[in-house]
């Protein structure tokens, strides 16, 4: 038996076992393919991948309605995120509320350490 990441649903599964090896990998984490979604959502927001309007439209087309059954931690940033204030707009003509830049995954110096053409050779 395994318990749902998301809303703790307990569900069986087995990575492993010939009986579910017609299954998803991700029914590891999740009983339901609503609950990924949301979870995969929520991992984007929290490693800053998507901006949160763009987590926001995610969740919205996810079904919510049980999210009193969600674990606290979830159930906390669900309400965060779909609470963004709607004073700003976005380049889609959505609103938003301080958007989250994507962080670079490497600043100038770090890329021409790599690049740059050093002769070791002396």
């Amino acid at each position: 038996m395994r318990k749902c990441l998301i809303c703790g649903t307990e569900y069986d599964y087995c990575p492993n076992c010939k009986k579910y090896s017609h299954l998803p990998r991700w029914m590891f984490s999740y009983h339901d393919e609503n609950c990924k979604n949301i979870g995969t959502a929520l991992n984007d927001y929290k490693a800053k991948n998507k901006t949160p309007i763009e987590v926001k439209r995610v969740l919205e087309s996810t079904d919510l309605s049980n999210i009193d059954s969600f674990k606290p931690v979830f159930k906390d940033m669900i309400n965060e995120i779909l609470d963004i204030d709607k004073g700003e707009k976005d380049n889609n003509g959505e609103h938003q509320k301080n958007p989250t830049p994507m962080p670079k995954k490497y600043n100038n110096s770090e890329v021409n350490k790599f690049s740059s053409k050093k002769n070791y050779n002396k």
